[in-house]
């Protein structure tokens, strides 16, 4: 049997960028969990068997649009809480990519631009203040292996 190759959470990093030319991607310190979420919007519909009526027919979906985001949280650090706050000011999407690094070196890489479109800031006694951010995407998500 062969293993696969995996990854570990912590290699995979949400990067945003910083709008110079050229850009330049950081990934926010202190974020420990992160997701990117990619969905389809589709129309269900059903066409008959026109050999026999009586069967029951099956679903056919046409895909009408496609979505991602991408969430993160983690432990909010005074040194990161107003790259937050400026990007939730932005009234424009910030470019960002989000790496996954596996075992073998191999990096999946995929970007796009976004808004920050929930940024929330908990604390409880006796714990650090953490954050959780969503990230909502703006047009095309592309993929590569880079």
């Amino acid at each position: 049997m062969t293993q696969g190759i995996s990854a570990s959470g912590r290699k995979m990093l949400v990067k945003l960028g910083d709008g110079a030319s050229p850009e330049v991607f950081a990934a926010p310190c202190a974020m420990t969990s992160r997701g990117l979420n990619r969905t389809k919007e589709v129309n269900a519909s059903t066409s008959p068997d026109c050999d026999d009526l009586d069967a029951v027919p099956w679903t056919e979906q046409e895909v009408l649009s496609r979505s991602w985001a991408v969430s993160g949280s983690g432990k909010i650090l005074k040194a990161h809480v107003a790259i937050w706050d400026d990007f939730f000011d932005l009234d424009t999407a910030k470019n960002l990519q989000v790496d996954i690094t596996f075992s073998d070196a191999t990096v999946r890489r995929y970007s796009g631009a976004a808004h920050l479109t929930e940024f929330n800031i908990t604390g409880e006694d006796g714990d650090k203040v953490t954050y959780d951010v969503t990230l909502t995407g703006d047009g095309a998500l592309t993929a590569a292996t880079v």
